[in-house]
């Protein structure tokens, strides 16, 4: 779990994984349901629910797109966060220069629409487990350590729910 996408879920042994954070050190923070013998240095057997993951993966990446796609039609604006959990999910982006709400939905749907029908490959820059960045189709790559989707094709439709003015930005909820 981190930067707005929810951890994976799974098993370690046949322990059901009730949480998977990523630590201070960079290494990854399982927590497991109930007691296990498991000691340091074992060879465990791991399962990832992949449903799942592939739940949070097109949520994230459509957070993602809907941020590159949002920029690149409105240019005063900025992506500067994201929270991508099913029923929650939105992007919000800051800019003095904000358009109206509805002209941002309208164009904004149009665009995604076009990026998902091409789809656009998403794809994994730099090293993979410390400095890493992602980039969809020529879009501009972001730093991003979560899980994604291998297309823009892989998300479907990403339907805007609501678009709205909070704290001076412009908050755009979606679903996938």
């Amino acid at each position: 779990q981190g930067g707005g996408q929810k951890g994976d879920r799974g098993t370690i042994m046949g322990e059901v994984v009730t949480s998977a954070k990523h630590t201070a050190t960079g290494g990854v923070l399982h927590t497991l349901a109930g007691p296990t013998d498991m000691v340091v240095g074992q060879e465990v057997d791991l399962a990832i629910d992949r449903l799942w993951r592939g739940i949070n993966a097109n949520l994230h990446s459509g957070g993602h797109l809907i941020a590159a796609a949002g920029e690149s039609l409105f240019p005063a604006l900025r992506a500067v966060s994201g929270h991508h959990w099913e029923g929650e999910a939105r992007v919000e982006f800051a800019g003095d220069d904000r358009p109206d709400t509805n002209v941002f939905k309208e164009a904004l749907e149009i665009k995604l629409g076009e990026d998902i029908s091409s789809g656009l490959t998403i794809r994994v820059i730099g090293e993979p487990y410390s400095d890493r960045s992602i980039q969809i189709g020529d879009y501009e790559a972001v730093p991003c350590g979560g899980t994604h989707a291998e297309s823009t094709a892989h998300l479907g439709k990403i339907e805007i729910t609501r678009v709205r003015v909070k704290s001076k930005r412009l908050r755009v909820s979606y679903t996938i």
